[in-house]
């Protein structure tokens, strides 16, 4: 397997998404590496990953019947550059996708999430909302409102929309460590503290990702303990930990073991 950096690792991940519409399309993608990007094992070495790869390879598959849906090439393009923190095309890119298709839950629910990380919270929430109105029950859609919420200091509505994913994806690890998150934020520090314990031990029966882990510590205010967690993300190559750059995670900034980090991962500060 040729070796590629964390960065390039995102870029190959957010292709597999157009995997769908080329099989549908007899097209097989160059390389050959995307399932490779999955491989626990894949060393790093740190090179930056130029955008001219997504650039030359996303557009061969967006393809306007795409019988899953037809926004999922530019949705690709998109998740590509903001993991690169170019915000502004990615932004371009989700609206392309949702004007491919307005009235997909997804397009809509990626493009608030790109003005999220833009740190455009008024134009999140209007996009989350509208993603929520077409699929009221989808987790995923009230996780990326949720965060929305925080960033407001709505924090009694963050922690609803979460108490209701953690209900609909049937108690999913990532969605009580948002709400153990948000009930730090909010100052409900012994609820989080509960919340922390019990997904520690439940990582003793079966994997919770360190970012959830790490998540619940940088609600807390506890730095060591939240870049302890995040150094074992690192270790692990777990793909969440490409959400660095987040705002959910902006409070360590200031920490030089943050700038660190997001170097050895290859992400742009």
């Amino acid at each position: 397997m040729k070796e590629i950096g964390f960065s390039h690792f995102a870029l190959h991940v957010e292709f597999v998404v157009t995997l769908r519409c080329s099989a549908a399309h007899g097209h097989d993608l160059e390389g050959g590496d995307i399932y490779d990007a999955y491989d626990t094992n894949m060393p790093y070495n740190g090179s930056p990953t130029n955008i001219a790869v997504a650039q030359t390879v996303v557009p061969t598959f967006l393809c306007p019947s795409n019988p899953v849906r037809p926004s999922s090439g530019r949705d690709s393009l998109g998740y590509a550059y903001h993991h690169l923190g170019r915000h502004e095309e990615a932004i371009a890119e989700a609206r392309r996708a949702r004007e491919l298709d307005p009235l997909s839950a997804g397009a809509n629910n990626s493009l608030g999430m790109m003005f999220y990380r833009a740190r455009r919270y008024d134009e999140a929430m209007r996009a989350c909302q509208i993603a929520l109105e077409l699929d009221p029950t989808n987790p995923t859609i009230l996780w990326f409102l949720a965060l929305v919420h925080e960033q407001k200091r709505e924090f009694p509505e963050a922690i609803a929309e979460l108490e209701k994913a953690v209900s609909l994806s049937g108690g999913g690890t990532t969605y009580r460590a948002l709400l153990a998150h948000a009930l730090a934020l909010a100052g409900e520090r012994a609820q989080a503290q509960s919340a922390l314990s019990e997904l520690k031990m439940l990582s003793t029966q079966k994997y919770v990702s360190p970012m959830d882990i790490a998540l619940i510590y940088t609600g807390l205010g506890d730095r060591n303990s939240a870049f302890q967690w995040l150094e074992k993300a690192y270790q692990e190559r777990t793909f969440l930990i490409l959400d660095l750059p987040a705002p959910h995670f902006d409070s360590l900034r200031s920490d030089p073991r943050f700038r660190d980090l997001m170097r050895r991962i290859g992400l742009p500060l």
